[in-house]
């Protein structure tokens, strides 16, 4: 990819929303309170979450400048910040809110991976960009917490009273910040780099299933598109 050569505004609200979630879903009402098997193993793996989120920040800074901080905004990435909230505090709704975000990405994407593995060909096309040239090693290793991450926090919940059901309200309001977010402050494209944040502008180009894609723009009102994605980045984000 390109270095950007400007964008350091972006720094701000980039870090600003991601607080703005981080602490939105720390002082919510729906966490549950509840006695913790081996708290200190629960708040050190929340730590080490937050520093493989730095590392992965820093990683796509030192590639492409302040252009791969636009990566950081993916849901799968903020997911992860939300969980690490959750086991720092211990609070089993808060992890469980960011296991319903990336459920069903997750799912696909390791489908994806594994249908591109032994067959050389995606399926659905979440994970098509494991087939890009300019793919650095380091990304592909980071990229792994496709497999690993839901399987960590079930293993954490599993100690303690599972998974908390009632996590739609969490889930809403993470998307319904990050998708206007992504669209109004991540270009499409940036030096001929296809980005689309979260799906914010278009359907993923590269899932092939004409029927996702009748709800690109401007085949429908933008509202009718923010409602379709809200859906859709549940089973086709990153």
């Amino acid at each position: 990819f390109p270095q950007a050569t400007s964008g350091c505004s972006l720094l701000f609200p980039i870090t600003a929303l991601r607080t703005h979630l981080f602490g939105t879903l720390v002082r919510t009402n729906i966490m549950t309170t509840r006695s913790w098997y081996r708290p200190q193993e629960t708040v050190a793996v929340g730590w080490g979450l937050l520093l493989y989120n730095i590392l992965v920040a820093c990683h796509r800074y030192y590639l492409r400048g302040f252009f791969g901080l636009y990566y950081v905004l993916w849901a799968c990435n903020v997911a992860m910040l939300i969980g690490a909230a959750g086991m720092i505090l211990k609070k089993a709704s808060v992890i469980s809110v960011s296991v319903s975000i990336v459920t069903l990405p997750h799912i696909l994407w390791v489908v994806d991976a594994l249908s591109y593995t032994f067959f050389g060909t995606f399926q659905t096309g979440v994970a098509s960009y494991l087939a890009w040239e300019n793919l650095d090693l380091l990304e592909l290793v980071f990229t792994l917490h496709h497999v690993w991450y839901i399987p960590l926090c079930l293993a954490l919940l599993a100690r303690n009273g599972g998974l908390v059901r009632n996590t739609l309200f969490g889930m809403t309001l993470s998307f319904c910040v990050l998708v206007p977010f992504s669209r109004f402050m991540t270009p499409l494209e940036l030096d001929g780099v296809y980005l689309n944040v979260n799906m914010s502008h278009e359907i993923w180009r590269e899932v092939e299933n004409e029927w996702v894609h009748i709800c690109d723009p401007p085949a429908v009102p933008w509202p009718v598109y923010f409602v379709s994605v809200v859906g859709k980045e549940r089973s086709t984000g990153r």
